[in-house]
């Protein structure tokens, strides 16, 4: 069966990317008729046509060998190479999915869980309406756990959490705690009694809402409020009498089951910091104890 292979075609369709380059015509080289076999190798700038024609009453070949090199065109003017990747770089032909870096683009907002954060310790004050109480302390971990909220790249930190804590009252020297009914009171000891000692503890499970953020580089602040839930309270007051110890506890007291504190804390991000709250209602209910309000200072780690 007779074939017939135009070069011209051939050439076109390997050198398409040259072509077009170079923009030149073609002309037509060579015709070839019933080829047997055509070999084309093709390397970086070059393509070689290779075929092998019968030759007529003989059983060898007849071999016809084509070359074709295609050589990068220079601008004459500027002596730069022109490429084929020329067109992509013009702006009007720029992909419009542009990779973002870390410090451009749209930034998304984030999420996260933390835990152990808020790890405090520190005085407690009372005023308006203290008297027979001395400065006592808490401690607690307001933070347990908590989803933090990042919406802006340069913006706060904001969070919601939950945690514990416990605030012990003390009684001032020679007073008791004791009950009149439902009501906690505050009691002289007996004469001459020694071993005087008395406090009252407020056990809480705290819900912060705070906000936090860095102002110069590891230094930051965070605020916001501490919803208390005063779940569990108690007092213990005992006092010694002519060598006999009295110890009292009393049990299921009157106090707020929701209260709220504000508070604020300045120092080294996610290190240490002081901390100052503000408790502006009392923690027992009127007319059931102590009726006062509480303020405190102390030291926050992991804020």
């Amino acid at each position: 069966m007779r074939r017939t292979i135009s070069f011209l075609a051939m050439a076109i369709a390997m050198t398409a990317p040259a072509m077009a380059i170079q923009a030149e015509q073609t002309d037509t080289i060579r015709v070839i008729d019933n080829a047997d076999q055509i070999l084309i190798t093709h390397t970086a700038n070059n393509t070689s046509i290779k075929a092998m024609i019968p030759n007529e009453g003989a059983t060898a070949f007849k071999i016809y060998e084509y070359n074709v090199t295609v050589e990068e065109k220079a601008d004459t003017a500027t002596g730069n190479v022109i490429s084929e990747n020329i067109f992509a770089d013009l702006p009007f032909l720029t992909n419009k999915k542009r990779q973002r870096t870390s410090g451009k683009g749209r930034f998304k907002s984030q999420r996260y869980v933390t835990a152990c954060r808020n790890i405090y310790w520190g005085w407690n004050f009372a005023y308006n309406g203290k008297s027979g109480l001395k400065n006592s302390f808490e401690v607690g971990v307001a933070e347990i756990i908590a989803m933090d909220w990042k919406p802006w790249r340069q913006g706060p930190d904001f969070r919601v959490g939950f945690g514990f804590g416990m605030k012990r009252f003390l009684a001032a020297d020679n007073l008791l705690f004791g009950k009149n009914g439902d009501r906690l009171v505050l009691l002289p000891a007996m004469p001459d009694a020694h071993d005087v000692k008395a406090h009252w503890d407020v056990w809480t499970f705290h819900l912060p809402l705070m906000a936090s953020k860095k102002i110069c580089g590891p230094l930051g602040v965070a605020f916001g409020a501490i919803v208390n839930f005063n779940t569990y309270s108690k007092a213990w007051s005992q006092q010694e009498f002519e060598g006999v110890r009295y110890r009292e506890t009393f049990k299921g007291l009157q106090q707020k089951l929701l209260t709220v504190e504000l508070v604020g804390i300045i120092g080294l991000s996610e290190g240490i910091g002081i901390y100052a709250k503000w408790n502006p209602v009392p923690v027992m209910r009127p007319g059931f104890g102590p009726e006062f309000k509480s303020w405190s200072l102390g030291v926050s780690l992991n804020f």
